[in-house]
């Protein structure tokens, strides 16, 4: 277990938290210049600031975003036991989740961005699998990508930018709502 608290933390290369419980609460600002990797039974809850190169998440991990969390490159989550998802959370309405490359996250109901935002921010185009989202934001000029059904429950702007349905499409739930005119390519 480890907390960072109001300090700065920067780790130059991989952070891997151990198998079994092991666990990570950000309070400050932490830069990994390399991938975190959130192995089977662990957990991260941030707090504050956090930066990554990619971000993978094993059976059984929880991953909690309560303020900014960006990912330059590919965030992805896996199982390697049936039942034991890796799980992410962002329930809070001012928590952001920027990702600067693809997104696939092995889900079925467990990625629950219920609040904030999640923003595709990348220079080329990004897919997007198992995305189920509060707010979405693309400020990516190449779009995106639908690899599977993505589900919307609040606002959903492209900012003019393209996006490719794949023969996918976006679930708008109840409440969610268009931020601009542009062409939002398939949609139920």
């Amino acid at each position: 277990t480890a907390t960072t608290n109001n300090g700065n933390l920067v780790v130059n290369g991989n952070l891997a938290l151990s198998y079994s419980y092991g666990n990570f609460t950000n309070n400050g600002n932490t830069c990994v210049n390399g991938s975190l990797i959130l192995n089977e039974s662990t957990s991260l809850t941030n707090n504050g600031s956090f930066i990554a190169g990619d971000l993978s998440a094993k059976s059984a991990t929880s991953l909690t975003n309560n303020n900014l969390l960006t990912v330059k490159r590919d965030m992805t989550g896996s199982y390697t036991q049936k039942y034991f998802y890796p799980y992410f959370y962002q329930s809070n309405e001012n928590a952001v989740l920027r990702v600067g490359r693809n997104f696939d996250w092995y889900s079925s109901g467990f990625c629950q961005i219920t609040g904030g935002k999640v923003i595709f921010d990348g220079t080329e185009q990004q897919t997007v699998k198992e995305l189920r989202c509060y707010d979405l934001e693309v400020t990516n000029p190449a779009g995106i990508k639908y690899l599977s059904y993505i589900h919307l429950y609040g606002e959903y702007k492209l900012n003019g930018n393209p996006v490719d349905s794949n023969n996918c499409c976006a679930y708008l739930h109840s409440g969610a709502s268009f931020a601009d005119d542009s062409n939002y390519g398939r949609l139920y």
